[in-house]
């Protein structure tokens, strides 16, 4: 497992990224893109809001990250409405420390 960021709780978690299918730019898919936040016992913590920016690139937020310190794991699923198969990235870990800075 990749740990792939650390953020601070209660901050926007934002990234971009090019996503590709068996080495072919997964163009056009936002509809069929998901991805969530959850805790390591399976609690949901948020949904991604995807956005494609185009040629294969996505944005990925979440607003809310009102998360607990400690790991928290997120994966990318494709559903391809052609043959009905759903694929998931491999699973990430995020590491959420302690925002210290509030309500300014």
């Amino acid at each position: 497992m990749l740990n792939i960021a650390s953020i601070k709780a209660n901050d926007t978690f934002q990234f971009t990224l090019t996503i590709s299918v068996d080495g072919t730019l997964l163009v056009g898919a936002v509809n069929n893109l998901a991805s969530q936040v959850r805790t390591e016992d399976d609690t949901l913590l948020t949904d991604f809001t995807i956005t494609e920016l185009g040629n294969g690139v996505y944005a990925l937020v979440a607003d809310d990250t009102n998360f607990p310190e400690g790991k928290v794991y997120m994966d990318i699923q494709y559903t391809d409405e052609n043959t009905n198969t759903v694929t998931s990235s491999d699973t990430y870990s995020i590491t959420v420390t302690k925002d210290v800075t509030r309500d300014v």
